[in-house]
């Protein structure tokens, strides 16, 4: 069963499709009534997926050390090079233009994403790099790492703007709120709170369990996690609150929101489809 393991998940922008990336290799199109549309193949296990903010592109970054750009009219796949071990994740600038990947080569990149060229590298994680996120304005990079620590960089520049210390352990990932000015990690069976344009820790919550996965719900002060009990939580980033939770069969590895913050997608251990939490945001 494991070998249907779900480790990765993306919403489009009009919330009617899904994308799920799997321990088979597999990358998947789905509709919301989980009928399967489109498939393609990398040479290992699929570590990351994403859609551009326009719509128009899935992107996957593999343990085959390969980022795939999937044009979702024309079906045409394409493939980008760089990277010296596995793609961990993968993030795109709001205007659809550029995307930063992430990998376990120490290294960040980022890269044109009509011609596939490599634009920058950013070095100074001393581990892998397990999560990127663009701010909204599309200025800064967020990466969390092996190394325990969150940085951020100039996109255009490259320069590292900050380092932020104080992780027990590697950062899982990392998310920043469509505001601006937070900054969300999972380290461990944590979840931390940053303040991001002080760079100082707002708060730490505490789950039972290790946290594998973050999302933000659009158009609010709520973040979706994703953890190992397996549980799915929403939490509430200005009273830290716990306001719901959720208890799929299997340990959950990756979650996503619909544009609306309706229903949150989850990918499971052992589950062959996405599964859909239909949360009401109200």
């Amino acid at each position: 069963m494991e070998l249907f393991a779900i480790l990765a998940v993306a919403v489009t922008p009009d919330g009617r499709q899904v994308i799920t990336g799997h321990l088979d290799h597999g990358i998947r199109i789905w509709d919301l009534e989980q009928k399967m549309m489109q498939k393609h193949m990398h040479w290992e296990l699929v570590n990351s997926v994403t859609v551009t903010p326009d719509g128009k592109k899935v992107l996957s970054g593999s343990e085959d050390n390969s980022i795939k750009v999937w044009d979702l009219e024309s079906g045409h796949v394409r493939h980008i090079n760089g990277h010296t071990e596995g793609v961990k994740t993968l993030a795109v600038t709001p205007d659809s233009s550029k995307i930063v990947s992430g990998a376990g080569d120490w290294r960040i990149k980022l890269w044109n994403l009509e011609s596939g060229k490599l634009i920058s590298i950013f070095k100074g994680h001393r581990g892998s790099v397990n999560s990127v996120a663009v701010t909204p304005d599309g200025k800064k990079i967020i990466s969390g790492s092996e190394d325990k620590t969150i940085r951020i960089w100039d996109l255009e520049s490259g320069k590292k703007l900050q380092i932020l210390k104080g992780h027990f352990d590697q950062v899982n990932t990392v998310r920043v709120t469509s505001d601006g000015q937070k900054i969300i990690s999972a380290v461990g069976n944590k979840i931390q709170i940053w303040d991001f344009e002080s760079s100082k820790l707002l708060h730490t919550i505490d789950e039972s369990t290790e946290v594998t996965s973050l999302a933000l719900i659009p158009n609010s002060q709520l973040v979706i996690s994703g953890s190992m009990k397996p549980a799915i939580k929403v939490w509430d980033l200005v009273t830290y609150n716990l306001q719901d939770t959720f208890e799929p069969k299997t340990c959950v590895d990756a979650v996503a929101v619909t544009p609306d913050g309706r229903k949150i997608i989850y990918g499971a251990w052992g589950e062959v489809t996405f599964q859909i939490w239909n949360y009401l945001n109200d």
